[in-house]
């Protein structure tokens, strides 16, 4: 899935690692009910991190095969992520710099870059993608 930065209404709001006009790779969906957002990488180094959907466009609306739907027990959000990534303390354990989180992190991140080319590939060659 692969999104625009349209910018925020407030151009002074505007998260300093974001650049408008450029495109970003979806690597989940978070929706609750203040909205929906989309886990980007963002920033040097790039980290990922959740925006409102609200300040994107969506280019390709294509999901990974890879993703999973996760809904919290209480039913008040609900995610569509990589599998591992819905493991309880999968985040924190990320952000705390734990060698298999970041590796976890880093293989789901590469099987939807190789599925990205894969689908780029077929579309430029009329064939249909492998998955």
């Amino acid at each position: 899935m692969k999104v625009l930065y349209l910018g925020s209404a407030d151009d002074k709001s505007d998260a300093p690692w974001l650049k408008k006009g450029e495109t970003y790779t979806v690597l989940s969906l978070y929706a609750e009910k203040m909205g929906v957002s989309y886990r980007i990488l963002s920033g040097d180094p790039p980290t990922p991190v959740l925006h409102s959907a609200k300040i994107f466009e969506v280019l390709d609306g294509s999901i990974p095969s890879s993703w999973r739907v996760g809904i919290n027990d209480a039913g008040e959000f609900m995610e569509l992520t990589p599998e591992p990534w819905l493991e309880p303390g999968f985040w924190e354990r990320y952000f705390d710099q734990d060698d298999q989180a970041i590796e976890l992190f880093e293989q789901e991140v590469q099987k939807m870059d190789q599925q990205n080319l894969s689908e780029s590939e077929a579309e430029n060659s009329g064939q249909p993608p492998i998955n």
